[in-house]
């Protein structure tokens, strides 16, 4: 019996050794296992920026993002973010962005070279055709050159990565394939272009081409890339939906509402679809606002952060404690890239001798720490010039040395490109006149630098005008022979009463040698000889009919710094015209002509402005005949008074107004509606001395469209003078 007693006990401690394991002090406890949580940010344009205050909201409160993918706005945010930049740091670039720029068909006016900013005042539409495979439209509205450049410049720290799971959070975002209409999930390759392609909205953007592929903004096709985060591994899906409501039938009242309700139909059913695949959707309240509206980024943001706080209850469960969050936010920080120091310079894109030209100008920024902004304007600068059609640029490294990377676009429809509008002026209701103008441009002509500029204009005036433009030897200077005929009418005044109609038709040569004094200003000097005939079409048939050969000796000098060619700012505007006259008809012999003009801009709070503007013009005691005497009338040139209803050997013209901004346009059909009040004070007549000055009050309204400038107008004036216009062209 004792031995079974002995027997039971050894078992039982067999059992509990074999059972009940000794505690261990080297045992490691199991590591705790978190959720891998996925981001979708949804597109939207301005509406985007609401991604921003969630970003804000989800970093406040310690809720980690492990991959995060985007779609449009919602792309760029998710990609900034991805990059390591914080929720304020993305939400100060938006704001310095000036978005009336960014959405441009070219360069910012004010950045243009010189004879780029004459063409823009010649023609203040936004249309250019080129011609270079026949007559063809760009591939979109906009290059969005001053966008890519942004994107450049944050992305330049990862161009070398070859993966975006290597980002500090992995990432992805859509595209759509226009050749084979299918998303394109981005997950490798230069993130620059990615982020380009996702933003390029079909037919305001440009499209992009990537891996062999054409690719737009994904936002038609897959809007919120809830799908591309499952596969990435996600167990917590948390989208934001920023998608404004189907209008109602009482909203749908243009063509432009109904455009919008379509494509916000097409972009809802497959938000739908991807919502099903989300554990947590958080929709900021953006009803009232629109994607094209980036006037209000702050309430945007604010909006964004409210709509997370909603969503508290639910979302701090995702929450880590304050060691895991440091521990989250360290390792997140440790794959966050520096910008190298460039040891050379390398151009790709254009033709090996203009590779060649670039990479020599832009070699004195390598061997220092970048300076963005002066590489961007200065590629910006070169955009405008208008055989490129954007630039980026990137890290790239080769002979075991670090180096920048800068990639030129050609445009692929030209040069030669085409610039026409339709130009209409109403200030003179008996006498309205109508044109169709147009400007051939055609660059490199013979060699780099020269160009051609070949006018046109049909309708109540008729011209052709030519002009070869050539530097000399390298430098600053430059010849440029001219040849043109004009044939237009020229109303005579007499008693503020229109007493006859001439016509004028003028054929002539020039030459002109110049000098490129700055990128705002050039100097001419040059000789031109023409010859004249002048006939009467309405009055009396007894009116002298001046005819015969006119030649002049002119100096003239250009400055421009304004910010736009059609509602300026800010910036000054000058011209001074200095002749000797030889001959011309109906003078009995030479004389000297001088005339100025300067008109400048200064803004007044956020988008108003006052101006300045001064005019003169005299013959020092020459005498001219009345077709080429100096002339005053029409709006911004007393405007109470028919155009040229004022004429004389002198003139003086004094004004001065404000320009209210009233609304804005949507992007794709103009920018601004401005409403302004002026006032001018002047007069022509044959000596200062016997000087007789008039005054005009005049307001306007002024909107600024893709046709051009439109002006609805009126101007009052002493004794009863009073005019009411319209006009479609350049009023400044």
């Amino acid at each position: 019996m004792q031995l079974i007693r002995y027997s039971r006990i050894l078992f039982l401690l067999l059992l509990y050794f074999l059972v009940i394991p000794f505690p261990c002090h080297s045992q490691v406890p199991a590591e705790k296992v978190s959720p891998k949580i996925g981001l979708a940010l949804a597109g939207g344009a301005a509406l985007g920026c609401a991604h921003i205050g969630v970003l804000k909201w989800i970093e406040a409160n310690h809720i980690p993002v492990h991959y995060i993918a985007g779609t449009s706005m919602g792309g760029l945010i998710g990609g900034c973010y991805a990059m390591g930049m914080s929720p304020d740091e993305m939400r100060n670039i938006l704001m310095k962005i000036d978005w009336s720029d960014a959405f441009q068909s070219e360069p910012p006016f004010e950045k243009l070279p010189f004879r780029r900013k004459e063409d823009r005042r010649a023609f203040s539409t936004h249309f250019v055709l080129g011609l270079k495979h026949g007559l063809n439209l760009p591939a979109g509205i906009n290059p969005a050159n001053s966008i890519g450049l942004l994107l450049s410049r944050i992305c330049l720290p990862y161009s070398p990565l070859t993966r975006f799971d290597d980002l500090p959070i992995p990432f992805r975002c859509m595209a759509v394939d226009l050749e084979r209409g299918k998303t394109v999930v981005l997950k490798d390759g230069p993130l620059e272009t990615a982020l380009r392609a996702t933003i390029a909205i079909p037919g305001a953007f440009t499209p992009v081409e990537r891996d062999g592929k054409l690719l737009s903004d994904g936002g038609l096709m897959n809007n919120i890339p809830t799908e591309a985060l499952k596969a990435m591994g996600t167990d917590i899906l948390i989208a934001v939906d920023i998608s404004s409501n189907i209008d109602e039938r009482s909203r749908l009242t243009s063509l432009i509402d109904i455009l919008g309700q379509t494509q916000a139909i097409a972009v809802y059913a497959n938000e739908r679809q991807s919502l099903k695949l989300a554990d947590i959707i958080v929709t900021p309240d953006l009803k009232e606002m629109t994607a094209l509206d980036f006037t209000h980024i702050e309430e945007q943001i604010q909006r964004g952060y409210d709509s997370a706080a909603a969503k508290k209850n639910i979302l701090t469960k995702l929450s880590l404690s304050q060691p895991e969050w440091d521990a989250y936010v360290a390792k997140r920080s440790a794959r966050v890239r520096k910008a190298i120091l460039p040891t050379f310079v390398q151009v790709t894109g254009a033709s090996q001798k203009m590779n060649r030209q670039l990479a020599r100008d832009f070699s004195k920024f390598a061997r220092k720490p970048l300076n963005a902004t002066l590489l961007e304007d200065k590629l910006t600068s070169i955009t405008g010039e208008g055989q490129f059609e954007s630039f980026q640029y990137e890290q790239t490294h080769a002979n075991s040395k670090d180096g920048l990377l800068i990639r030129a676009n050609e445009k692929k429809y030209g040069p030669p490109f085409i610039r026409y509008g339709l130009e209409i002026n109403g200030a003179d209701s008996d006498n309205i006149q109508v044109d169709l103008a147009a400007r051939l441009i055609a660059q490199d002509v013979g060699m780099p630098g020269a160009e051609t500029r070949t006018d046109f204009r049909l309708g109540s005036s008729r011209e052709a005008a030519f002009e070869y433009y050539r530097p000399l030897a390298g430098t600053r200077w430059f010849a440029a022979p001219r040849a043109f005929y004009l044939d237009h009418n020229i109303s005579i005044f007499q008693g503020g009463s229109r007493t006859a109609i001439y016509g004028s038709r003028e054929i002539g040569v020039g030459f002109d040698v110049g000098r490129r004094t700055s990128s705002n200003s050039e100097l001419r000097f040059g000789y031109q000889f023409s010859h004249l005939i002048a006939t009467v079409r309405t009055g009396s048939p007894a009116l002298p009919s001046p005819s015969g050969q006119s030649s002049f000796a002119a100096m003239r000098w250009a400055y421009d710094s304004q910010d736009n060619p059609i509602i300026p700012t800010h910036g000054t505007a000058a011209t001074i015209d200095s002749k000797w006259i030889f001959q011309t008809p109906g003078a009995s012999g030479g004389f000297p002509s001088l005339e100025v003009r300067v008109n400048r801009f200064s803004p007044v709070g956020h988008g108003n402005s006052v101006f300045a503007m001064m005019s003169a013009g005299t013959l020092f005691g020459g005498k001219a005949a009345p077709l080429q005497q100096f002339t005053l009338g029409g709006p911004l040139r007393l405007g109470a008074y028919n155009i040229n209803a004022l004429r004389g050997n002198d003139y003086l013209l004094l004004g001065g107004g404000y320009l209210h901004r009233l609304a804005q346009l949507p992007t794709f059909l103009g920018d601004k509606i401005m409403i302004g009040s002026w006032y001018e004070f002047g007069g022509a007549f044959d000596r200062f001395s016997s000087a007789r000055y008039m005054n005009s009050i005049s307001v306007g309204l002024i909107a600024e469209t893709l046709l051009g400038p439109i002006t609805l107008g009126g101007s009052f004036g002493e004794g009863g003078h009073s005019n009411i216009y319209f006009a479609l062209g350049r009023l400044f």
